[in-house]
């Protein structure tokens, strides 16, 4: 498994995004939408598989967008099958939780950890 945690305090076209993720970032699967309205905050979580030639198996997708008084956070998740005893994945998480922060960095986010 692969994860980042990112914020981002710059405003953000909000509908552009959640419009993108939607409709491009995971490509042409199926995803997963939920949004969790708290008050002052909103939640936003997106979840897709994804096959890869790579690995010969699917890796999950998971991307959560909190928005708040202190800007936005994201937390990219990418996890999946690795093959042989040793669990060897051949950069298949890596290079697809890449494509999401590459995305949320297209939007001002920065990584926290």
């Amino acid at each position: 498994m692969v994860q980042y945690r990112m914020k981002s305090t710059d405003p953000i076209d909000e509908a552009e995004m959640l419009r993108q993720v939607r409709t491009g970032l995971f490509g042409t699967g199926e995803v997963f939408c939920r949004e969790i309205d708290a008050g002052d905050k909103k939640v936003y979580i997106f979840c897709s598989d994804d096959y890869s030639f790579r690995i010969s198996s699917t890796l999950s997708i998971l991307l959560v967008l909190e928005s708040g008084a202190d800007g936005w956070f994201a937390d990219a998740v990418v996890s999946g099958g690795k093959q042989g005893l040793f669990g060897i994945g051949y950069g298949a998480e890596r290079s697809r939780v890449n494509m999401l922060t590459e995305f949320l960095i297209g939007y001002g986010f920065t990584f926290t950890d």
